[in-house]
């Protein structure tokens, strides 16, 4: 038979429906292994962040042979009055040593990011979302706010917060056992961490909350610290000052919150982040731990003390 007669057979619907369900069945095999490898790669620069942020701690320190404060307030006692107070907090004190040289000389340390003047004269620097102070597995969020603060966008966020400590600023005040490495116009040195830096977190992971919620905005010092009361991810809801328009609470996404009312004493925020099981913690020696939500409690709140001369055991 002629080579132009011959007849070409093709695929029969059936072959093709097989040939498309094993792909399909290749796929569903390998995309968790790509998506884990990915949020591995994610993981890795998280802990990369953290460990630029302990570099610049210890340079900072270095320099000023004392840490940054975790807040530079004016007046602690009149709260309400504007300028009540710089309103800056620790990721400021760290631009230069983060490579931002930029930003911090824009910044205008003597007006503050609060109020409306200083919020004019320093978006440039608010506003900006910083990438070594974000974690790759959290979206960026920039915080627009409700009421009164309604009007943005106006603040970035960020994805770690400075240790204060295992309970309430109010607490620690009280109770020296409680306090952390940061706080309200903290002047804490290397020689005061009597727990050892080994054992103590100075900085650990947020996630960055809704944008009517104003949990980890930059260079606020009332929004991006955590403390050790609560364990990480815990389901139990932070406590945040004042009410609409900085708390949006939701507990599915890992963020539950309560508006506690306008004393910021009062306020506490937990350490979560979007990996499974755990968040990241710098220690003081510039180690970066993954500690799981299963951590001993007790453990736990230890790591966050400076001086609590507690028993961290065979935490690692």
């Amino acid at each position: 038979m002629p080579a132009h007669c011959q007849s070409r057979r093709g695929f029969t619907l059936i072959e093709l429906l097989v040939v498309i369900a094993i792909i399909a069945v290749l796929v569903a095999l390998l995309l968790p292994a790509v998506q884990a490898a990915r949020e591995a790669a994610r993981r890795t620069q998280c802990r990369s962040n953290l460990k630029q942020i302990g570099i610049a701690l210890h340079n900072y320190s270095s320099t000023h042979s004392v840490l940054p404060p975790g807040a530079t307030v004016r007046n602690p006692v009149v709260w309400d009055t504007c300028p009540r107070r710089t309103g800056t907090s620790t990721p400021f004190f760290l631009l230069s040593g983060l490579d931002l040289e930029t930003l911090a000389s824009t910044f205008d340390w003597d007006i503050g990011p609060l109020c409306v003047d200083g919020e004019t004269a320093n978006r440039p620097v608010i506003s900006t979302q910083i990438p070594v102070l974000t974690c790759p597995s959290d979206s960026p969020v920039i915080y627009s706010g409700t009421g009164s603060l309604a009007g943005g966008p106006r603040f970035s966020k960020i994805n770690y917060g400075a240790c204060w400590g295992a309970d309430s600023v109010r607490a620690s005040e009280a109770d020296s056992t409680l306090k952390g490495t940061f706080g309200i116009n903290s002047n804490t040195t290397e020689a005061n961490i009597a727990d050892g830096t080994s054992n103590t977190i100075v900085y650990s992971e947020m996630v960055q909350t809704s944008a009517n919620d104003f949990r980890a905005v930059l260079m606020h010092d009332l929004t991006n610290y955590i403390v050790t009361l609560n364990p990480p991810n815990s389901f139990a809801r932070d406590h945040v000052i004042h009410n609409a328009g900085f708390c949006d609470n939701r507990p599915a996404q890992n963020e539950p919150c309560v508006g506690i009312g306008p004393n910021p004493k009062l306020v506490y925020l937990a350490s979560r982040s979007r990996h499974s099981g755990g968040v990241h913690s710098l220690f003081g020696d510039g180690r970066v731990r993954f500690l799981g939500d299963i951590v001993d409690l007790s453990v736990w709140q230890a790591f966050g003390t400076i001086q609590g001369n507690e028993s961290t055991g065979d935490a690692y």
